[in-house]
This record gives C-alpha cells, structure tokens and sequence, in this order.
C-alpha cells in the first residue's frame, strides 16, 4: 500500500519578522485527485498560511448534467472539487427552466446532492436575505419536491456524480462515457478548461 502523503520538500527561510519560518509541500494521496498541499509557517510571528491545489492538472473540464424532474436524486453521492460552479434550475409543469441561483464550491468534497443544494442555501442566507427571499422559497420547494435540475461546471475535469448505490470512492477511475451508461439522469461532458 502506498504512503498517504508523501512530503515533497520541507525548508527553512528568514521570515520578514526576522524569526525563522518553515515552507512545507506535499501530496495528499487518500483520493483522486491528488492534492498538492503548501504550508508556510512562522512560530516568531505567527504568521500561517495553507494553500492547496490538484498535484496533476487535466487538460479538460467537465459539465455535468443532472435531470431529477422525474426522480429524486438527492440520495447520489457526489464529488465537487474546488471551484466547481453549481447551478440550480427550477422547472414548471410545461418543462421550461429557470436558473434559481448558482454557488462556487470553496474546498473540494464529497457529498449527497441533498447536502449540496443545504449548502447552497446557506450560501444564499449568508448573503442578503431580503435580496435573495425568493431563491431560498424555491430551493425549499425543491428540497421538498425533489424535482430539479443542476448544472456543475469544473474547469479541473475532477468533479463526478455518482450513479446510484456507489460512492466516489467506487467511481474514481471511472471515465465519462462509464459513468453516463450507468445513470441516464445524469449526463458528464467534456469540456475546455480555459
């Protein structure tokens, strides 16, 4: 079995409080996609700072479509990685949407898709809730109805929706064209990550 994390580099540098600072690197390997973790650190000053980032970079994105109108899907796993744009659509009884809202994931995850769309709700209460009163009504309707569709678009090409019975850890590997075969409510889709 193979290390969990492997340290890339750890270093020594003069912090600009003139105490001694340490950079460390290194690859986080518990899940696809790597991650690659940066820390600075000074204990003179306390200075801390934590960034990470995909360790291997696809050259496409994903856009995944999900269509739960007929069948609730709040049950699939799925797997946002950083960054990755959520949009929420209402659709009425003659099959037209409308976008309700849409959120940008702050840190990479896997979740149920009735958790994703909690989270996008309480990104929308952070905000102005007279503003945003009447996405929030219709995000608890759907919630309620479990009747939607979702657009995620990741630029990293890392995000995937689980098909039904199997989590992320079961699909990691699993192409688009596998996944798409396995759910047709829910449609991955190769796209330019510029």
């Amino acid at each position: 079995m193979s290390q969990a994390i492997e340290v890339l580099k750890e270093e020594v540098f003069d912090c600009k409080c003139g105490g001694k600072g340490v950079h460390s690197s290194f690859v986080l390997k518990e899940s696809i996609p790597h991650k690659l973790v940066s820390s600075v650190s000074c204990e003179s000053c306390g200075e801390k700072n934590t960034t990470e980032d995909d360790f291997i970079k696809l050259d496409f994105g994903v856009e995944i479509m999900c269509d739960f109108t007929k069948e609730n899907g709040n049950t699939l796993m799925a797997f946002l990685n950083t960054k990755a744009e959520t949009h929420l659509f209402d659709v009425d009884s003659n099959g037209n949407e409308k976008e309700i809202f849409s959120f940008n994931c702050d840190r990479a995850n896997v979740d149920c898709i009735e958790n994703i769309l909690l989270r996008g709700k309480d990104t929308l209460l952070a905000g102005d809730k007279n503003q945003f009163k009447d996405a929030v009504a219709r995000l608890d309707s759907i919630i309620e109805s479990k009747r939607f569709k979702m657009k995620i678009v990741d630029k990293s090409g890392y995000s995937k929706v689980c098909p039904p019975g199997l989590e992320y850890s079961q699909i990691q590997e699993k192409n688009f064209e596998e996944l798409n075969k396995m759910d047709p409510r829910v449609v991955h889709k190769k796209i330019s990550c510029e």
